[in-house]
């Protein structure tokens, strides 16, 4: 695979959302690009090749729901891997001292010694202790790309490339015959994720890696500025995660059931609507003061998730996305009240708008 965009962000760009959620600010982000934005704004700039669904990924203790736009976790299942025969080695990732080949593994992040479960990432590495080409500099060389989904208002995919040919990603200490590999991913604003690969060999000639691991530390963007560390650990068994990946037009998937509509309607509301729509300008949405209230009835300890000193809990995300499509919907009513679109069409109309937010 190419590398069109070496990426030199830390892992505080990948919790940038999470780390919103904790102010007051954040939390305003979260609700109305939910709502106005399809979050597409709100998505890290840093990722490339990126695609987005609605819908919440599972963890893989839940079963698979098999419900469109949903993501979910299966076994993957190969009749020659099924029994553990208890004689691991180690995965197997190259041949002899000197050179890992492309490898791919699921990897585990374990924020403050809690494994994420509405985080996954899958690394392809690739690293070998001499130039690939005679031009090429002397020395270890590696490339890393790292396949992340995740979790912000529905599920996001991104992938993540460091590589030490633009300084992405340096080379610690390369000790092929001790088996210790020590990596260094460093990002534009000077943080780091260090990787620790140590490395075994069989008789067959086949190199094995016996331990991965990776560490980053990041401080919270406000209140106190909290320390977290960020473990990435090897999964201990495979499995297949199914996300679908929305495929971008001209037009959102949206626009298409909303124009699906509109001719639907009887021709005294189309051109209703048609009138209607030289009026947008006088769609308002909520004032950050109206905002703040609907927070503040949502949740009742509001003034410590202001002041950045916890997150919400997922229930109170849950009271934070009703009173989103609470005023969402009295935003919208009030301008097709101001049409002369018949009752019902006005009706329709909502009910497609609120089928915007996550169940």
């Amino acid at each position: 695979m190419t590398f069109p965009e070496r990426a030199r962000r830390t892992e505080v760009d990948v919790t940038a959302c999470d780390r919103n959620r904790a102010s007051v600010a954040g939390l305003m982000v979260v609700l109305f690009s939910a709502v106005f934005l399809g979050c597409r704004e709100a998505t890290p700039s840093s990722y490339t090749n990126r695609s987005e669904s609605s819908g919440r990924a599972r963890p893989a203790s839940q079963p698979a729901p098999r419900q469109a736009g949903k993501p979910w976790v299966s076994d993957a299942l190969d009749l020659g891997s099924i029994i553990d025969w208890g004689e691991e080695q180690g995965p197997a990732v190259g041949t002899g001292p000197g050179r890992l080949f492309a490898y791919d593994y699921a990897v585990e992040r374990w924020q403050d010694g809690q494994k994420e479960n509405a985080h996954w990432e899958r690394w392809t590495i690739k690293c070998q202790d001499r130039p690939v080409l005679p031009s090429d500099p002397p020395g270890t060389w590696c490339d890393i790309e790292r396949l992340l989904v995740f979790e912000f208002v529905g599920t996001r995919v991104g992938v993540l490339n460091h590589s030490t040919f633009d300084g992405s990603l340096k080379v610690l200490r390369a000790d092929w015959d001790a088996g210790a590999l020590d990596l260094r991913l460093i990002y534009a604003d000077g943080s780091s994720l260090d990787v620790e690969l140590r490395l075994g060999y069989d008789d067959g000639n086949l190199t094995r890696l016996r331990s991965f691991r990776g560490v980053a530390v990041t401080r919270d963007a406000t209140g106190d500025r909290k320390l977290h560390t960020w473990e990435y650990r090897l999964a201990e068994y495979s499995y297949t995660l199914n996300v679908p990946v929305t495929m971008r037009g001209r037009k959102s998937g949206g626009a298409k059931l909303w124009n699906e509509l509109i001719t639907s309607l009887t021709p005294e509301d189309q051109r209703a609507w048609q009138e209607l729509k030289k009026s947008r300008s006088q769609l308002r949405a909520p004032s950050p003061e109206d905002l703040e209230r609907a927070l503040i009835a949502a949740i009742p300890d509001y003034d410590a998730i202001k002041q950045g000193k916890r997150t919400p809990t997922e229930l109170e995300e849950r009271e934070i996305n009703r009173a989103g499509m609470e005023m969402t919907r009295k935003m919208f009513a009030d301008f097709f009240a101001k049409s002369k679109l018949s009752a019902a069409a006005q009706q329709r109309m909502i009910q497609l708008l609120m089928r915007s937010f996550p169940n």
